[in-house]
């Protein structure tokens, strides 16, 4: 084990690149090398980190909803972190990273008065951030994501996350490509064995929908015919599956979905783009789409998914989302 968490802090304090000008992702980066935490951190291996570095220590919680994770301060200077005693494992590793995140926080704020933590919404999401570069390490991950065509379903098969993390982590490591992530939650009562088998569109929503900066939008002022896509390519969290969408397409088969060119989006000079869309089931039900667009010059990008199974290919299609 390294030096402890106090050295931690202070190691990055005595930087020109204080803590205020390291996002996320790249303190998270310092803090494996310095832990040399291994390219896929469990939670026993977090957890003895926690204890080691004289953080603290590690418990589960019965939580109120909604609440994943809390640390309190003790008054020897350690902490506790609690998790949801229900959670599954990779959320548990994820709330110790978040917990820990904020922890270094309010060390930095402690050792450097001119410091000031952000504000709790701006500090929860930086949390989510940093647990997700620990989990899912920039180097190892870019390639996982090239053999895989960037699918996100393969993604969080291999590095147990959740879903919308996944997709997150997938536009920040592979920012230099061209592309949008979205993910479709279903949002329905009860418990996914109780669900109906009917394909349903009406209930699924979107979770998360991230783009490269890259993944351009139709300029201000462009002309463009009803049929094509519209000016906002992300859709907005919370917005609908537009019916002949390709995440519209899948839920009516079940099965996943490739459509091979949408046309009139007007891009990238040509303007057309590639879509994949797949399943993910629970219980045998459909809980989730997961969908990945790419300008379609770069679709040999996505060949790897081609051949997992049965596919739909739809050749021409005017509705990107």
């Amino acid at each position: 084990m390294a030096d402890g968490f106090d050295a931690f802090c202070a190691q990055i304090l005595a930087r020109p690149t204080w803590p205020g000008n390291l996002s996320p992702a790249a303190l998270a980066g310092e803090f494996v090398r310095h832990f040399e935490l291994s390219g896929f951190p469990r939670f026993d291996h977090l957890e003895h980190l926690v204890r080691q570095a004289g953080v603290g220590q590690v418990v589960e919680a019965r939580l109120p909803d909604r609440l994943r994770g809390v640390h309190v301060g003790l008054r020897n200077g350690h902490y506790t972190i609690k998790y949801r005693d229900d959670d599954w494992d990779g959320g548990r590793e994820h709330t110790v990273l978040h917990e820990t995140y904020e922890i270094l926080q309010e060390k930095f704020s402690e050792m450097c008065p001119s410091w000031r933590l952000p504000g709790k919404q701006r500090l929860c999401r930086m949390a989510d951030r940093f647990a997700a570069a620990v989990l899912m390490q920039p180097e190892v991950f870019a390639l996982f994501a090239q053999a895989a065509g960037l699918d996100v379903v393969a993604l969080q098969h291999m590095y147990r996350r959740a879903y919308a993390s996944v997709a997150l982590r997938l536009v920040e490591v592979m920012h230099q490509q061209p592309m949008l992530v979205a993910v479709y939650d279903r949002c329905e009562e009860g418990e996914p064995s109780t669900w109906k088998d009917a394909n349903d569109a009406s209930v699924f929503r979107v979770g998360v929908a991230v783009r490269t900066r890259g993944f351009s939008v139709i300029p201000k002022g462009h002309r463009h015919s009803p049929s094509a896509c519209p000016r906002q390519m992300v859709p907005r969290r919370h917005a609908p599956v537009l019916q002949g969408s390709a995440a519209w397409r899948v839920v009516q088969s079940g099965g996943p979905v490739l459509v091979e060119r949408v046309a009139g989006c007007d891009l990238w000079g040509p303007g057309d783009l590639t879509v994949v869309a797949r399943p993910v089931r629970w219980y045998g039900k459909l809980a989730k789409v997961a969908l990945v667009a790419v300008p379609y010059r770069d679709r040999l990008l996505l060949e790897p998914q081609f051949g997992q199974g049965p596919l739909e290919r739809v050749p021409m299609a005017f509705q990107v989302i």
